[in-house]
């Protein structure tokens, strides 16, 4: 799969800003990206970028939506994600912003035989031994 990318630089140009990019400078830099560009190729075909043949987003999609149907028909009443940093933000990021305040405090019937959430950011034995208990 080819992709384009454009780059929309109008109001960055000289005659759009005082200490704009003039047009040979914009001249210049598209040689920099056809080279970055032709680099970047050459590292897919070492073998050096296997993101770039990542499926395609809908086949993750739909296995992540069958996996949570599993997970509902299934009677789970608690998910728990264990991360550090960016790897628990973002899920406490999608709860907060997702589901009602107090989401993990709500009752079954209230939650809709949703799962709570419990996202741990440190996985000292103490934290963990508090969450199963």
């Amino acid at each position: 799969m080819t992709s384009r990318i454009s780059l929309d630089y109008t109001c960055m140009t000289a005659a759009a800003v005082s200490g704009g990019v003039d047009d040979s400078e914009w001249t210049e830099l598209a040689a920099s990206f056809r080279a970055a560009h032709a680099a970047t190729m050459a590292r897919h075909e070492r073998g050096q970028l296997g993101f770039i043949d990542l499926p395609a987003p809908g086949a993750h999609l739909q296995a992540a939506r069958a996996q949570a149907r599993h997970i509902l028909e299934s009677g789970v009443r608690d998910a728990v994600v264990l991360g550090i940093g960016g790897s628990a933000l973002g899920p406490i990021a999608l709860r907060t912003a997702l589901r009602p305040s107090g989401w993990n405090a709500l009752s079954d019937p209230t939650r809709g035989g949703f799962p709570r959430l419990h996202v741990l950011d440190n996985v000292d034995p103490v934290t963990m031994a508090g969450l199963l208990e």
